[in-house]
């Protein structure tokens, strides 16, 4: 009995764990999609000669065009927006 209670539980906190990452991949889409966009299309991402090579030089860049275009964004923002990019163009390993 004790080990059915703990993989419901298991299964639980899975659930509720992809929920949050994907909570954040589609505030990172719509913060992208809402400002990103604005400058330059998408092309910038996949183009062979890109400039961000990182997952952390990502972040700075990110980081850096939300405030060169005065969003506003908090940490968090940033992040799910990195996050967003990395997963849909960039495929950046968090190991790397």
């Amino acid at each position: 009995m004790k080990r059915i209670i703990l993989l419901f539980v298991l299964v639980i906190s899975a659930s509720s764990l992809l929920a949050a990452e994907k909570q954040a991949g589609n505030t990172g889409k719509a913060l992208h999609d809402k400002r990103c966009v604005a400058c330059h299309k998408t092309d910038v991402y996949t183009n062979k000669n890109r400039k961000v090579k990182t997952l952390a030089a990502l972040k700075v860049k990110v980081a850096g065009c939300a405030k060169m275009n005065k969003t506003g964004w908090k940490a968090k923002q940033v992040d799910s927006a990195m996050e967003y990019l990395n997963s849909s163009f960039y495929k950046f390993s968090i190991f790397d």
